[in-house]
């Protein structure tokens, strides 16, 4: 097995954990329409190291600064970047578990027929 299929594998099994930071990195990359060395890139690191990353455990919210900072470190990324991902992955995870039920949600209102006009509101001056 070469390093490259290595760490992809590696991605593809992290890929299937929720309590992994790989898990993350796969809904990420697949919003995004992304290979594995287009996510590296994106993140400014390698797919090597972006396998790494993935068999990190996901950030506690009572730490998550110090969690992201010390994930960041054995991925070789930015920590801003690494948070930002994973916030951006949780909302969306936290978006698609809304299910709509009648209530909650505004519906928009709109006239099926149109406005009655006033004869005495033409605007060219007719």
């Amino acid at each position: 097995m070469t390093p490259d299929t290595l760490a992809e594998a590696t991605l593809r099994r992290t890929a299937a954990d929720p309590a992994l930071v790989g898990s993350r990195l796969e809904r990420h990359r697949l919003t995004n329409g992304w290979a594995w060395p287009e996510l590296a890139a994106n993140l400014g690191t390698d797919v090597h190291h972006l396998a790494k990353l993935s068999l990190c455990a996901m950030p506690r919210e009572e730490s998550f600064a110090a969690d992201v900072n010390a994930i960041a470190k054995v991925g070789q990324v930015s920590p801003a970047a690494l948070a930002a991902l994973l916030r951006q992955v949780e909302a969306l995870r936290n978006w698609d578990d809304i299910q709509p039920s009648g209530t909650g949600f505004v519906m928009a209102a709109h006239r099926t027929e149109p406005p009655a006009t006033d004869p005495t509101d033409d605007p060219a001056g007719t």
